[in-house]
């Protein structure tokens, strides 16, 4: 894959070396400032005016740039993308009129200190255009609004590199990581899975070998599907991969063995599977104490939609089969509207065929946030693991 990263504050420590220079500068030109490193925004932060800044660039970038260095883990991180046969593109927003040799700078900085890339890109002002250009999958950067462009551009991967002046920031489809090796967990690009996108399920073309599909809404056209070996399940494949499970997908609430989340074959906004994560064949194979934490779990994700995305009504299914690939798992499936069908009358696979990935892929994103917010607001973890305690005794 094409994997854009930012260069200063991701890679790199920059703002702590343009922090102690700030400090440097404002003593020598009597600025006195109580300077607030949580703000991006110099005037805000240092108590400049565009003459400073300028005189600052002038004086102190090139400084910046040759004494910052790389940030924890980085060059472990990026060796083990690139060794993955990944490529890594270096998108910088570093540009000639704030510094003279701004590219040579760049190149002898990012030689000595060993980092590995493929490509680097110089005067990035529009990250957006340039991962559309370049056809980027993955990004990174520790600027909200790169990481907006990109997303609302792309659609792909995109994950927010924690700094002490973003911590407040968020968006929809942007992920939070606060170090390196985070990064190794959630966005993990080590074991490339080949993948088809469709725009209909009747698309995908006839597998051979012991292999088989493994599909989800979303990817680049409608579906995407990826080739796995003919063993694994889709609940078997989300656990050994992770990182190929769509955001929309990832879960919404996982503890002790229970993982809600999106269903990820039909893009219904507010449609959550219930799953664990060791195989049951059917719901009274359950241990009691599971059983009655997942009737608790159920609750509470419906008080939430009620509350929270107001959906009154909803038809709760278990699902078995006897399908080797197949755990069992329940069905909450959101009715619209105040009133709700007969489940005898209701046709549950045309209704949710009637969600098409293109229109619905937003909303089952604010759903999945609202209802991460109320689980975090009522601590659903801690209700969940007292309950355990209670039932244990």
């Amino acid at each position: 894959m094409k994997i854009a990263i930012d260069l200063d504050d991701t890679i790199t420590n920059s703002s702590d070396v343009f922090v102690k220079y700030a400090k440097q500068y404002n003593k020598i030109e009597g600025i006195k400032y109580k300077i607030n490193t949580n703000e991006l925004d110099q005037k805000l932060a240092f108590g400049w005016n565009d003459k400073n800044k300028k005189e600052f660039k002038e004086e102190y970038l090139p400084k910046v740039i040759m004494e910052a260095v790389p940030n924890e883990n980085t060059i472990k991180v990026l060796k083990k993308i690139q060794n993955s046969g990944n490529q890594i593109i270096i998108m910088t927003a570093r540009n000639n009129k704030e510094i003279k040799n701004v590219e040579e700078l760049t190149k002898k900085w990012l030689k000595d200190n060993k980092i590995p890339y493929d490509e680097l890109l110089i005067n990035c002002q529009d990250k957006g255009k340039a991962c559309s250009k370049y056809k980027v999958e993955v990004f990174i950067d520790d600027n909200i609004n790169n990481c907006i462009s990109v997303y609302d551009k792309l659609k792909i991967p995109v994950f927010l590199y924690s700094t002490r002046y973003n911590k407040s920031e968020k968006a929809i489809g942007v992920y939070r990581i606060s170090n390196w090796e985070e990064l190794s967990d959630k966005a993990i690009i080590y074991k490339p899975l080949h993948y088809i996108d469709v725009d209909k399920k009747s698309d995908y073309p006839p597998i051979k070998g012991n292999s088989r599909y493994i599909h989800f809404y979303g990817g680049t056209k409608n579906y995407r599907a990826y080739i796995a070996p003919e063993e694994i399940s889709r609940a078997d494949f989300m656990e050994l991969y992770p990182e190929y499970v769509p955001f929309q997908n990832q879960p919404i609430y996982e503890n002790n063995g229970i993982i809600v989340r999106a269903d990820p074959k039909y893009p219904c906004p507010g449609f959550y599977i219930f799953a664990l994560n060791k195989t049951y064949r059917a719901f009274d194979l359950l241990d009691d104490i599971t059983f009655i934490r997942f009737s608790f779990i159920l609750k509470k994700i419906k008080e939430g939609m009620r509350s929270e995305l107001n959906i009154n009504y909803a038809h709760l299914l278990s699902n078995e089969k006897s399908d080797p690939f197949v755990n069992v798992h329940f069905w909450l499936v959101p009715v619209n509207g105040t009133t709700s069908p007969d489940l005898l009358d209701f046709d549950v696979k045309s209704y949710l065929e009637g969600f098409k990935p293109k229109n619905e892929l937003q909303k089952v994103l604010e759903y999945n946030e609202k209802l991460k917010e109320y689980i975090n607001r009522i601590d659903l973890v801690k209700q969940d693991n007292d309950l355990t305690k209670r039932l244990s005794k």
